[in-house]
């Protein structure tokens, strides 16, 4: 995925949020590794990668699968507990 935080559709206050989870997340992946010297922009894309494929993705997709009104057509299926269930007054 080649997405950058600047181009994904967000607030002003969803990009600070997650400009700072993206930090905390590069600095203690640079931690883990040692604290190597010359390599902060590496750590940064990779964090802003995986926040992307694992945050911002599938919160993307959660929202365009959810159900929309519509006048007239078909009825939400029930669940299955209420399957068979006859109908109260």
């Amino acid at each position: 995925m080649s997405a950058k935080l600047e181009t994904l559709v967000q607030t002003p206050e969803q990009r600070g949020r997650t400009q700072e989870v993206v930090r905390k997340m590069a600095y203690f992946n640079w931690l883990e590794a040692g604290r190597p010297e010359q390599r902060d922009l590496e750590f940064w894309l990779n964090a802003e990668r995986a926040w992307i494929e694992h945050d911002y993705v599938p919160a993307r997709d959660l929202h365009k699968t959810q159900p929309q009104a519509t006048n007239g057509g078909p009825k939400p299926e029930l669940k299955s507990t209420e399957a068979g269930q006859p109908r109260r007054k």
